[in-house]
């Protein structure tokens, strides 16, 4: 299956190149979960969740997307774990709730091994040791 079988047409094609929106991938909603999506790009079906500015904008249940809409999607590595989530900011808000309580914090990272030990010592400040399982 393709774009096209899903109902893509040069007008959407065409209204994608004039807005600039060529980083992303279009997309149909096959399927909703409250806030959770299932968008299909004709090859695959993605997981999708409502992101950034749209999701805190958003002033009623029709500002978000139904089935059958068209949406642009960015498609992430779902193995980098490391890098898929990760907010620096969280991070050091709950660092600084340990800190302040008097608890030493330990960190678990997982796939760290798709990122430098140097990129994450210098992201959270402590030092890395690897475990094996």
């Amino acid at each position: 299956m393709n774009l096209f079988e899903l109902g893509f047409t040069e007008e959407l094609a065409s209204f994608i190149a004039g807005n600039n929106l060529s980083d992303f991938s279009a997309g149909r909603v096959t399927q909703e979960h409250r806030e959770r999506y299932v968008v299909s790009d004709g090859d695959k079906e993605y997981d999708a969740e409502i992101t950034g500015n749209m999701r805190f904008t958003a002033e009623s249940r029709s500002d978000f997307p139904a089935v059958g809409d068209w949406v642009m999607i960015s498609v992430s590595d779902s193995d980098q774990a490391i890098n898929n989530n990760f907010s620096i900011n969280r991070l050091e808000r709950y660092l600084s709730i340990c800190y302040s309580s008097g608890i030493e914090p330990v960190l678990v990272l997982s796939k760290i091994d798709l990122t430098s030990e140097t990129e994450i010592r210098d992201a959270i400040g402590m030092p890395v040791q690897r475990l094996q399982t």
